[in-house]
């Protein structure tokens, strides 16, 4: 039998692992919201552009989802990349890619086309969540791992907020200058990467050894507090395929496909709900902001509060039940003020769902086993990205309403509170942590 011992750094320990958060996360989060941006526009995007390429909901569903297919199919190479060649180069590389093949969107005139570039899209942004994962965890102890995948997280749900803002009002440009506003989009969110390539490369470190920041005193009492997790002896392909193949894995990927299914479901639809309420494409933008500005604030203020495992699942089943809850009373109360405001409420439940879900995989494994884990997990979970872009609009059309699709994110958080919920009773009594 098995308990969890959880080790708090003194004083002086803190101070440093705060000014290390500091100095490592606002990058960090810079390109999760831009890479977030890039993801996100699709749905403001579709707005205009179905009706202009003569599409319909589900042959554009299906092309946006294909994103998603590149992602997988180049998700655990790519990540690899990133362990062999560093985080700066390699993130570089993301960035540039990914910045050209959105702007590559902008020019799409053909349903081949449409499915060719967001194909190509997936497939260069691949390996760049798992990446920045990985490499958050060779900066910070496990009992920081809460606070920084939350602001990691705080990434994802900037890149949201600002791609709402961003999109909406180039929505509304339509015409300027002879182009779409579909076309705007796709221009200005894909020069946004590739304007920050020069930054990742001047400024981001790849590991505790090569910071400028950190004296050598300080390089080795970072080491010494994260212990092993920074493990970087060599594993051979066979020790990679096994850590990818063991049941835990494909646990936390089940776990996590389920948590996307629900989370780009609703950033790919929420802008066709709040679009029912008779707003401009701005409006539009500015209300569909307001569910990432609440979750920022909410990520600043609970992952830092939960520094044990048995606390991070406790607050992972209250956020899925209430967002549940949330989600259902949205698609079954007709009422446009009711329905936003429950798009305020479950919203940040996912997101901060996804944040708390991530510190338990983080702990698995070390070096390019953690990160082809990691990676497997990803690939895993963005199935739910192929599955959420496409069963959101089938469920529109079969409900005769836009709303009828938030059933997606209400199912997917209530299978994701009883699952957490049957964890925390058998760990307690097998007496031992559930991961």
């Amino acid at each position: 039998m098995s308990s969890y011992v959880h080790y708090e750094p003194n004083a002086e320990q803190k101070a440093l692992l705060d000014r290390v958060l500091w100095k490592v996360m606002p990058l960090v989060i810079a390109l999760m919201a831009i890479g977030t941006i890039d993801r996100s526009n699709i749905g403001f995007a579709k707005l205009t552009m179905v009706s202009d390429l003569g599409m319909s909901e589900a042959v554009f569903a299906l092309g946006a989802s294909l994103f998603y297919l590149g992602y997988i199919v180049f998700e655990i190479p790519s990540a690899l990349g990133a362990h062999k060649f560093g985080a700066r180069i390699w993130f570089a590389r993301i960035m540039l890619t990914w910045g050209a093949a959105t702007v590559a969107l902008a020019f799409t005139s053909s349903t081949a086309m449409f499915y060719l570039f967001r194909f190509l899209l997936g497939a260069a942004e691949a390996g760049l969540y798992p990446g920045l994962l990985f490499y958050v965890t060779l900066w910070f102890p496990k009992s920081y791992h809460a606070k920084a995948m939350g602001l990691l997280t705080i990434g994802s749900a900037l890149g949201n907020g600002l791609g709402a803002l961003i999109s909406g009002p180039l929505l509304d440009l339509n015409g300027f200058m002879g182009v779409a506003g579909w076309q705007w989009i796709f221009i200005v969110t894909g020069l946004m990467p590739i304007l920050g390539v020069g930054v990742v490369v001047m400024t981001m470190s790849d590991t505790v050894e090569k910071a400028r920041f950190l004296t050598n005193e300080e390089k080795a009492e970072l080491s010494a507090l994260i212990g092993p997790r920074r493990e970087t002896r060599h594993h051979s392909f066979m020790d990679i395929l096994k850590a990818i193949a063991t049941p835990r894995v494909l646990g936390h990927g089940l776990t996590y496909t389920t948590l996307l299914t629900a989370l780009y479901g609703v950033i790919y639809w929420a802008p066709s709900v709040v679009r029912t309420f008779g707003v401009t494409g701005t409006q539009n933008g500015l209300l569909v902001t307001l569910p990432w500005a609440i979750d920022i604030v909410l990520l600043l203020l609970i992952p830092p509060l939960l520094r044990n495992r048995p606390a991070v699942l406790k607050a992972f089943i209250a956020l899925t039940l209430v967002g549940s809850i949330a989600f259902a009373a949205a698609v079954f109360i007709d009422q446009s003020i009711f329905r936003y405001a429950m798009l305020l409420v479950g919203i940040p439940c996912i997101s901060i769902g996804l944040a708390l879900y991530w510190t338990f995989p983080a702990r698995l494994l070390t070096g390019a086993q953690a990160a082809a884990a990691l990676a497997a997990i990803s690939t895993f979970g963005n199935t739910g990205g192929l599955a959420g872009q496409n069963l959101m609009p089938a469920l529109a059309k079969v409900g005769g309403d836009a709303s009828a699709a938030l059933l997606v994110p209400c199912v997917c958080l209530g299978l994701l509170c009883f699952g957490a919920l049957v964890l925390l009773i058998r760990s307690r009594e097998d007496g031992r942590p559930a991961a």
